[in-house]
């Protein structure tokens, strides 16, 4: 092992020097080496599998094929381990690819040091490497590398998780934590351009300048009750509790659930669209004119922002790889330091402005009975022009869960729910939220997804209804600002000096 060890640390890059300062040559207590069938090395960290223990470079294939991988593309990966899924995204991206790896726990990294030579991995000019001991380090070298990583707009550019990684970060990391939820969030769909999100900035500048910020009107729902909506499986069950609760509590629904909680009579106070692509328009047809107050961020599709005729409000996330050249203009309009999805950056904004109990609703994180979204949203009402006994609905929630691979997660009884890699980072930003805030009573109504820690699940009416005594003041008008020309051209050379 040590040949290994030593091998492996003669052939670090130069950026990557310090390492040698931080393993020792000693295999960590916690990690447990063992051998795969196939006869490979495998480990468990602290009793948690990290590879499989049957063969690794097949498991390794199976995690690029759920994820996708192609030929070509720039992948940004947390996660190391054992580097078996490193050697197979490499394989994968080709000669024009290039791979960013992060790992955070120094104990995985000495384990794949001393079992595995890698030195083909560590000699590869492809892949950069960010790994430290200390947050503040990580946060540096991993901005310095991001900049590189989301630099070329011609790149084709995906997000992966490997899990058993993530689950095994260490803990004071939650910035770290934190930045990854946003590049996530910014690349939610595998294939993303950074110019979509150019466009879109550009694009909304007059909206952006001429809306209220989430920061002058939010205040009010200090202390009072609301709900935060996703489009998981579990709203169809709560659906007729938030029709018959709305006027004793805000709702906030993320623009995938607003035709299921319009459509059913429970009309939310705020929705809330943060997706770059063209495609969330597709959650708004027929509900251009619902009058609903919507809250964007400056990269939020252009075609929601310009088409929707209610008022708007702006939430700016700190950082953004594409806002942070300008933020310092917008700031004033009010942040949120979440990332993943609209139900995190909601969440984030809820307890911001200190709503209190906060009850989610169709946050599943996960697919119970294998079943993707809700009956009521745009994309299972669109499916049922296409079922039939060979075509059923179940089984294209089925096919649509299947796009990628499938991991389990327990749930409040500690049985498995099938779900994805990605939304693992949903999840642990939910909970990073819900446990940030030790006053917030944080509920999960009528979940049968994944157990979100320090949230309680809630399946009783009447626990909702104990909390929901009085009826909310919901007498609020929002009105547009007039636009300022000077602040708009400040804006528009600061960009334009950017692209030179």
């Amino acid at each position: 092992m040590l040949d290994y060890y030593e091998k492996n640390l003669n052939t670090l890059p130069r950026y990557l020097t310090h390492l040698g300062k931080m393993m020792g040559g000693t295999l960590p207590a916690d990690v447990a080496v063992g051998l795969a069938k196939s006869g490979l090395p495998t480990i468990r960290y602290n009793n948690k599998l990290i590879h499989s223990a049957y063969n690794p470079v097949a498991d390794a294939e199976k995690f690029c094929n759920g994820c996708g991988i192609k030929s070509g593309e720039v992948i940004l990966c947390y996660g190391f381990g054992l580097g078996y899924h490193i050697e197979s995204i490499l394989n994968r991206i080709g000669e024009q690819g290039r791979l960013l790896v992060i790992e955070l726990n120094m104990d995985l990294l000495k384990a794949a040091f001393m079992l595995r030579d890698l030195q083909p991995v560590l000699s590869d000019s492809r892949i950069r490497l960010v790994a430290q001991a200390d947050e503040m380090d990580a946060i540096r070298q991993l901005n310095s590398e991001l900049n590189n990583f989301l630099a070329d707009d011609g790149d084709q550019k995906r997000v992966v998780v490997y899990t058993p990684c993530f689950q095994s970060m260490p803990s004071g990391f939650d910035k770290v934590r934190n930045l990854l939820g946003v590049v996530l969030m910014e690349k939610a769909v595998p294939v993303v351009h950074q110019g979509l999100s150019r466009q879109n900035l550009a694009a909304n500048l007059d909206a952006i300048l001429t809306s209220r910020g989430v920061a002058e009107v939010l205040p009010m729902i200090s202390h009072t009750a609301c709900f935060v909506v996703g489009a998981g499986p579990s709203l169809d069950q709560a659906l007729p509790y938030l029709r018959e609760h709305q006027n004793s509590a805000w709702i906030f629904a993320v623009d995938t659930a607003l035709p299921a909680l319009l459509n059913n009579g429970a009309r939310p106070d705020f929705v809330i669209s943060v997706d770059p692509q063209p495609e969330s328009a597709e959650h708004f047809a027929g509900h251009w004119d619902c009058g609903v107050p919507l809250i964007i961020t400056p990269t939020s599709s252009h075609e929601v922002v310009a088409r929707y005729s209610g008022p708007k409000l702006t939430v700016v996330q700190p950082n953004h790889s594409v806002v942070k050249s300008v933020e310092h203009f917008l700031l004033g309009k009010g942040i949120t330091e979440s990332g993943g999805s609209g139900s995190c950056i909601a969440l984030d904004i809820v307890t911001r402005y200190c709503a209190n109990p906060v009850i989610l609703v169709g946050q599943d994180c996960g697919y119970p009975d294998m079943k993707v979204y809700s009956s009521n949203v745009t994309k299972t009402a669109a499916w049922l022009g296409s079922t039939n006994r060979f075509n059923t609905l179940e089984m294209l929630h089925r096919k649509m869960a299947m796009t990628q691979e499938i991991v389990y997660a327990s749930n409040k009884f500690g049985e498995p729910v099938p779900t994805h890699r990605n939304l693992f980072s949903y999840q642990k930003e939910i909970e990073r939220i819900a446990s940030a805030h030790s006053e917030l009573q944080c509920y999960n109504f009528l979940s049968r997804g994944v157990k979100l820690k320090g949230v309680q699940d809630i399946f009783f009416v009447e626990e909702v209804e104990g909390m929901l005594a009085r009826p909310v003041d919901k007498g609020i008008e929002i009105t547009a600002l007039l636009l300022d020309e000077d602040l708009r051209d400040s804006i528009q050379k600061a960009l334009a000096g950017e692209s030179n």
